[in-house]
């Protein structure tokens, strides 16, 4: 089966090797790869592409703070070690 936004996940997994764990949020904001090249949508979305691909697992969880709804718990993502 074939993955998409392989170009994406390419970038995300050369960004998180060089700088951490990542939240999903942090992903989608910092993560471009250039104009007319699709990424994931929403933060949900990238958790729904990052769960497909072996490369990457969950470290854990921390707590976020939104203005509008308040604290809620997020996942951190990391890559495997090899």
């Amino acid at each position: 089966m074939k993955l998409k936004f392989e170009m994406w996940r390419n970038a995300c997994y050369r960004y998180i090797k060089s700088n951490g764990p990542m939240t999903c949020e942090q992903l989608r904001d910092k993560v471009k790869i250039g104009k007319g090249v699709y990424d994931p949508m929403n933060a949900k979305a990238v958790a729904q592409v990052l769960i497909r691909d072996p490369r990457f697992k969950k470290e854990g969880q921390i707590m976020v703070k939104y203005f509008t709804s308040g604290p809620c718990l997020t996942d951190l993502w990391g890559i495997k070690d090899e």
